[in-house]
């Protein structure tokens, strides 16, 4: 009896901590969609500034080893901002995400006036080769509203990947026209085979 009631008085400060306690993130990958382009894998990611911080020229965010990067397809970004692909970092000081040095992460860095929070930062894209999907890191460097001190924050976001299925290329339909030309030419391989036997 006394021993639930210590756990329930435990529980009780723990939540009341918790709600106390100020919850800090950073920019924020809410939604991530992967479509079809040319050959390859549109992957885009829809962005958000929290609440209680904003972004100012300098702050960025960095998806790390984003695995079959297109390095001939743009990589997409809203005005204000532009991206840089290295193997290592760009990483805020203060988070450890796993980054693979022999794979390439994608920063993009922000160059206008402040985004306030509670806003879309808006939609960030790359290619990738594979359309498979598992958890990868997210890291990001903003500003908080109330000191303006940089507020440095890691988080998971969906990431390409290669797959035992494979995840490569699209595999692309012929078009029709080349389907008919394909098929007109069959008898006549069939009429070439005949000649051969009789000779």
């Amino acid at each position: 009896m006394l021993r639930n009631q210590w756990l329930t008085a435990l529980v009780a400060a723990v939540g009341a901590l918790s709600l106390a306690a100020p919850v800090q993130a950073g920019l924020l990958p809410i939604n991530v969609t992967v479509l079809p382009e040319a050959g390859h894998y549109r992957w885009t990611y829809s962005v958000v500034v929290p609440t209680d911080q904003y972004v100012t020229a300098g702050d960025y965010f960095t998806i790390y080893d984003f695995e079959g990067l297109v390095a001939d397809a743009e990589i997409m970004a809203p005005e204000g901002w532009t991206a840089t692909v290295n193997r290592i970092g760009k990483t805020p000081g203060l988070t450890t995400p796993t980054d693979d040095p022999d794979k390439d992460n994608i920063s993009w860095t922000y160059n206008g006036e402040p985004l306030y929070g509670s806003v879309g930062a808006g939609n960030f894209s790359a290619a990738s080769i594979m359309n498979e999907s598992v958890d990868g890191f997210f890291t990001s460097r903003v500003h908080r509203n109330s000191d303006n001190l940089t507020e440095d924050t890691v988080t998971f976001t969906n990431l390409p990947r290669p797959t035992e299925g494979g995840g490569g290329p699209p595999t692309e339909t012929p078009e029709p026209g080349t389907l008919i030309i394909l098929g007109m030419g069959v008898p006549f391989l069939g009429l070439a085979r005949k000649l051969r036997r009789k000779s």
